[in-house]
């Protein structure tokens, strides 16, 4: 089982995709800690994370099937 991880914005660019597969993870902070590891750039980047399109806190679980997405900081007008 893995999850797809879907990148957006200045953080598609610092890891040079628009999205990866990444093995099973407990939890969030597993997978973000994987990531890190894959692409070291995002060590130390400010970014949403969030899971089936729902903004989540690092600490939360993941399931079977779940989408990941990294979006970087936004302001609108």
């Amino acid at each position: 089982m893995s999850y797809t991880v879907r990148f957006f914005g200045k953080i598609a660019d610092l890891t040079g995709s628009a999205q990866t597969q990444m093995p099973f993870a407990t939890g969030l902070q597993e997978l973000i800690l994987e990531l890190q590891k894959q692409y070291p750039a995002l060590q130390g980047q400010t970014y949403l994370v969030t899971v089936n399109r729902q903004v989540r806190d690092i600490e939360g679980g993941l399931n079977p099937g779940d989408e990941i997405a990294l979006l970087p900081p936004f302001s609108g007008g």
